[in-house]
C-alpha cells in the first residue's frame, strides 16, 4: 500500500475521528506496512469508540499474535467471542474461536 492511501485515510479520519471503518482500514493499513505499534493503536481507539465493532478484535488480536503477545491476543480474542455471542454472529464468533484455538 503506498503513503498516499495513508495519507488520504488520515485526511479522512482528520475530517471524522469518530468513523470506526475508516479508524478499522487505517489499522489495517498500517499493519500492511508493519507499523504494528501504529496499528494497534488505531484498533484500541476504533475499540474505545465501538466496542462492538467484531472486525477489530480479531485484526487486534492477530497482530498481538505476530508480535508474540500471546497473553494480550488471547485476552482480546476471548473479549470478541463475548461480544460476537452477545450479538449473535456466529460467524464472528467461528473465525475468533478458529484464531483462539490457534494460539500456542
Amino acid at each position: 500500500m503506498s503513503t498516499t492511501r495513508l495519507e488520504a485515510l488520515q485526511k479522512f479520519l482528520q475530517d471524522d475521528p469518530a468513523d470506526v471503518f475508516t479508524h478499522y482500514a487505517l489499522a489495517l493499513e498500517f499493519a500492511s506496512l508493519n507499523n504494528y505499534q501504529e496499528a494497534i493503536t488505531k484498533l484500541e481507539a476504533l475499540l474505545s469508540l465501538d466496542p462492538n465493532y467484531l472486525p477489530a478484535y480479531h485484526q487486534l488480536g492477530l497482530i498481538l499474535t505476530t508480535l508474540h503477545r500471546t497473553e494480550g491476543a488471547r485476552k482480546i480474542f476471548e473479549k470478541g467471542i463475548q461480544v460476537a455471542v452477545a450479538s449473535g454472529n456466529t460467524h464472528a464468533q467461528d473465525e475468533i474461536q478458529e484464531a483462539l484455538d490457534e494460539l500456542p
